[in-house]
């Protein structure tokens, strides 16, 4: 500790600072010229502490320590919080001819002296119960974070899906719809590209828009018809839940703080992606060990979110650095994603 004659180190940091702010030596140049010179005297007498460089210095090297304390600080990356969203289903009242007896509409299948399939009534050999929802949503840029997504219902003053995770932000509900037991597509919401007489019979055909704020947990019930016809009688091209589009490749660098005062430097280390992160139907869609280098990864599309983990495996890194955990719809949702290079870098910390 340093030790001046007849003030203690206290005032004389205080009468420092107020002579520095006074006579305006916090500048940028002052902050770097105390640092490259090394101007930083432990043992000065009281007045040449108080006046000339001694003060610059010593002022721009408490300056520069905040900040770097600062900066350290705002350097620790913590995932994205993501917010929950459930689906429901409104069935509506009217049929085609305005009765409000659902039961009255015959299945189209040629048959014109089938019997009418009670779809609104209760479960029997003729009522199939809703099981699950097939869902697709955009975000604002026109991107699929969720592609054909199957989540499954649940008993909440109604049928309810399970909460899904999206990010803050704006969103469209483009596709819906609901299936059997049996794997059965048994309703969907009508897009504004179906045919007029679906049209009639809802009040807000998709796609549906809707945003997502923090601390506010939304619950969304499109309306719905009974399947009775083709896809393109309800604006759909087909009723296939194929994830489309190619799978989420990219290239994966994994570097970390060096033992000792090596900077940072490439580890060998371990990548798993976990789909349907925290759902009934959790998925592990990569598990990957990556050596110490830039290298090509990849995983299906079409089970968000997904939840991703990268620990080091090496002796310079294990049990050392800590692992890197996010949870994403979109590789593009990680800030440490590169869309130009089409790169993947994590830094992990010690």
């Amino acid at each position: 500790m340093c030790k001046h004659r007849g003030e203690n180190i206290t005032s004389l940091y205080i009468k420092a600072w107020i002579t520095a702010f006074l006579e305006g030596l916090l500048s940028v140049k002052a902050c770097v010229a105390a640092f490259l010179t090394g101007v930083m005297p432990l043992k000065v007498s009281n007045a040449a502490f108080l006046t000339g460089t001694t003060v610059k210095a010593w002022t721009a090297a408490l300056l520069v320590g905040t900040l770097l304390l600062g900066s350290c600080s705002e350097d620790k990356k913590t995932a994205r919080p993501m917010q929950t969203v459930e689906f429901g289903f409104e069935k509506t009242e009217k049929s085609s001819t305005g009765d409000t007896n659902q039961s009255s509409l015959i299945a189209d299948n040629g048959n014109k002296g089938a019997e009418p399939l009670d779809i609104f009534g209760d479960k029997g050999e003729n009522n199939p119960s809703p099981s699950k929802l097939i869902i697709t949503v955009e975000n604002e840029k026109g991107e699929e974070v969720y592609s054909f997504h199957e989540v499954s219902l649940y008993e909440d003053e109604g049928k309810m899906s399970a909460p899904l995770s999206f990010f803050e932000g704006d969103f469209e509900l483009t596709q819906f719809l609901v299936k059997d037991d049996d794997n059965n597509i048994i309703y969907a919401s009508p897009t504004v590209d179906a045919d007029r007489e679906k049209l009639h019979l809802v009040g807000s055909p998709l796609p549906l828009d809707f945003k997502v704020e923090a601390g506010q947990p939304l619950k969304l019930t499109p309306e719905v018809l009974p399947v009775l016809g083709v896809p393109a009688d309800f604006g759909y091209p087909s009723f296939s839940f194929t994830p489309v589009g190619e799978p989420f490749s990219f290239k994966t660098e994994v570097l970390g703080e060096g033992p000792g005062q090596h900077g940072i430097i490439p580890y060998e280390s371990e990548i798993t992606v976990t789909g349907n992160y925290q759902m009934d139907d959790e998925k592990v869609v990569l598990e990957k060990e990556l050596p110490d280098e830039p290298v090509d990864i990849s995983f299906e599309k079409g089970y968000e979110p997904y939840h991703i983990e990268i620990e080091a495996t090496d002796g310079k890194g294990a049990g050392r650095l800590d692992n890197y955990e996010n949870t994403f719809n979109h590789i593009e949702d990680l800030e440490e994603y590169d869309k130009e290079e089409n790169k993947l870098t994590i830094v992990l910390e010690d």
